[in-house]
């Protein structure tokens, strides 16, 4: 990949990770009443969009033919690490998640796309 789609590919990735921000933001604001305290704000592990956004890079990684432990390899992590994102044991940050989705795109154009498409469907239904 060159070090110049690089920076574009960030910048998608943040721009995607604000939208879920407004996007949760704005749920929770749907749902609370104008006197009640804040709900407090659930783990983002138990949340509907990041349990498919968790899928979508699994599904993705085997679609690239990548093991749990080939990945763990091209970005650091051990094999029990990438077990745990995958079974929503361990949350995944957001440089760890685009270092994981730097390695499994293979420099693929709309693969960011793809991933908030999907999150999105979610969302919506």
């Amino acid at each position: 990949m060159s070090m110049s789609a690089l920076p574009s590919k960030i910048n998608a990735f943040i721009r995607f990770w604000h939208i879920l921000y407004k996007m949760s933001r704005s749920v929770q604001q749907q749902h609370s009443e104008p006197n009640d305290h804040p709900m407090p704000k659930p783990s983002t592990i138990h949340d509907q969009r990041y349990q498919k956004a968790i899928q979508t890079i699994i599904n993705a990684r085997k679609k690239a033919g990548l093991s749990q432990s080939d990945l763990a390899q091209l970005v650091g992590f051990t094999q029990p690490d990438i077990s745990k994102i995958e079974r929503l044991e361990r949350r995944l940050d957001i440089t760890e998640c685009i270092d994981i989705l730097n390695a499994i795109s293979s420099g693929e154009k709309d693969f960011f796309n793809k991933i908030w498409n999907s999150i999105h469907e979610c969302h919506y239904r």
